[in-house]
């Protein structure tokens, strides 16, 4: 059995690339709290994820960076040779299913400006590099994780989500 569930926030600005034949992904890392800390402070692991069209096109309408979000997939690993003949490794979370865990935001970019920021990024994905290049793990957080547990977070963000709907049927 191959499945993973983390539940964490977005580490980097959510920038999707085409690929090959008009294929749309997504490379990104997730920041997943920790209930201690490491003898060096760390107090996340830093998991690289991969999702892949319509997944990949409602995390970056719907999120940003540092928003928490729940994604459930499999690890999948792969290896590529560098331009100087390396080979790197690469372990990745394969995203099946993306829940948005926190509200949206209301500074949110206008379609016509997250339409520019594709196109933008589309054009550019020539010149980039795959995401394993890049170390993300070092990449700061804009929010320290709290006391609470992802198991609490998950349940506190299951009732909320489960009251707003009972209210709406109420109503």
């Amino acid at each position: 059995m191959n499945r993973l569930t983390v539940v964490g926030r977005i580490v980097r600005d959510i920038e999707l690339r085409e690929v090959g034949d008009g294929r749309i992904v997504l490379n990104n890392t997730i920041a997943v709290p920790r209930t201690y800390k490491t003898d060096n402070g760390q107090e996340a692991d830093f998991i690289n994820f991969v999702a892949w069209g319509r997944r990949a096109e409602l995390i970056e309408e719907y999120c940003d960076k540092g928003n928490l979000i729940g994604l459930d997939g499999r690890i999948q690993s792969r290896n590529y040779q560098k331009d100087d003949g390396q080979t790197v490794y690469v372990v990745e979370m394969l995203v099946d299913s993306v829940h948005f865990m926190q509200a949206r935001n209301t500074g949110r970019r206008t379609t016509s400006q997250r339409s520019m920021t594709k196109k933008e990024s589309m054009e550019n994905s020539n010149q980039h590099t795959d995401s394993a290049d890049q170390t993300s793990a070092d990449a700061p957080i804009n929010e320290k994780p709290t006391s609470q547990t992802v198991t609490e977070r998950i349940s506190q963000a299951t009732n909320k989500k489960t009251i707003q709907s009972t209210q709406s049927t109420n109503d």
